[in-house]
């Protein structure tokens, strides 16, 4: 390969947009004198993975966004959320919307101590739906201690349906003292469901 080669690849790598965030928070900054708040926008185009891509990803996708900023509302969730639902209604696919908040993972993390490892903490957890119990293992290879590893286990191996959900009464119950924050971010994502269930049922 030749030097002009090699920089060309080195400036193609440079070009590539990775995602639509970061331009829509740029955008942002340099409009927020003109633009009106709380500011909504939806953006599709085609985006590249930084990373090497894993097996069955491609290095290039089309990214599709939807947000919203300039107010804490949880009304602005609740239109993102049925924004998804009307979409994959449109496609004709059935799906199952998963729901989180940044204040559950952070008191489920100081719950189980191990708070000054949140990233890694929910970075693991992200995998269950994946690999099950499994990421009783990836906790222990990633050098978290035994007795966190254990508050852990008893929290995943609970068994959560449509009438009861053991792991938010666990959470409620065992967060109502140490961890308020957490109580409040279960609160909101119960605000959302409803505010979601209603307005589509009144549609």
């Amino acid at each position: 390969m030749t030097i002009a080669q090699v920089r060309a690849s080195e400036i193609s790598e440079k070009a590539l947009r990775y995602d639509l965030t970061v331009p829509f928070a740029r955008y942002v900054v340099q409009h927020q004198n003109e633009i009106t708040f709380p500011f909504k926008r939806y953006q599709i185009q085609p985006v590249w993975r930084a990373d090497r891509p894993q097996k069955g990803r491609y290095r290039e996708f089309y990214q599709c966004d939807a947000d919203v900023i300039g107010s804490k509302s949880l009304l602005n969730e609740v239109d993102l959320l049925l924004i998804m639902r009307e979409v994959f209604a449109a496609l004709g696919l059935n799906v199952q919307i998963l729901v989180n908040n940044r204040k559950v993972l952070s008191g489920m993390a100081k719950l189980f101590k191990v708070e000054e490892r949140l990233v890694d903490f929910v970075t693991i957890l992200d995998k269950f739906d994946k690999i099950g119990v499994a990421v009783l293992d990836e906790y222990r290879k990633a050098g978290f201690p035994e007795d966190a590893v254990a508050r852990i286990e008893q929290f995943v191996m609970m068994k959560d349906s449509v009438q009861m959900t053991p792991r938010g009464t666990y959470l409620r119950r065992s967060c109502e003292d140490c961890v308020p924050a957490a109580l409040t971010g279960l609160d909101e994502i119960d605000a959302l469901r409803n505010f979601s269930n209603a307005i589509s049922n009144g549609r």
